[in-house]
């Protein structure tokens, strides 16, 4: 969705899953690896949200100073779609609309990731556009 007035644009990153080698003596198997507890977050390229993601409030100061700009947010999410950490990965260069930006992500519900059939931790990346009409 276009993003005005501070609304939310799930990114669009690249998907990394988890690799892994075999162990010697075991022959290799087409297709992607199957999950591992050890192996650690994967990136999401695609966010599912549990309800639609309720915009940020546009900072009033940041509205009276005609200040615009895009955060990019990071959120570890849970196998059981729970946020477990909010990151600011980079700043939109006005800590007003960064805070509003995290404070916004922290609220939003996501639907956990899954790989292999299975719920798995995993990284999403979330573009917050700040945009004045």
């Amino acid at each position: 969705p276009a993003a005005r007035g501070g609304q939310p644009r799930p990114a669009a990153a690249a998907q990394a899953p988890p690799g892994g080698s075999p162990a010697v003596g075991r022959p290799e198997v087409e297709g992607p690896p199957a999950p591992s507890a050890d192996a650690g977050p994967i990136l999401v390229s695609h966010p599912g949200f549990r309800h639609p993601p309720v915009p940020p409030v546009y900072p009033p100061q940041a509205i009276a100073r005609g200040i615009e700009g895009t955060v990019l947010v990071r959120v570890l999410i849970g196998p059981a779609g729970e946020t477990i950490e909010v990151r600011l990965q980079r700043s939109s260069g006005a800590a007003l609309l960064d805070r509003a930006a995290l404070a916004a992500v922290q609220r939003w519900q996501f639907r956990p990731a899954t790989l292999g059939g299975r719920a798995t931790p995993a990284w999403v990346e979330v573009p917050v556009r700040f945009r004045l009409d």
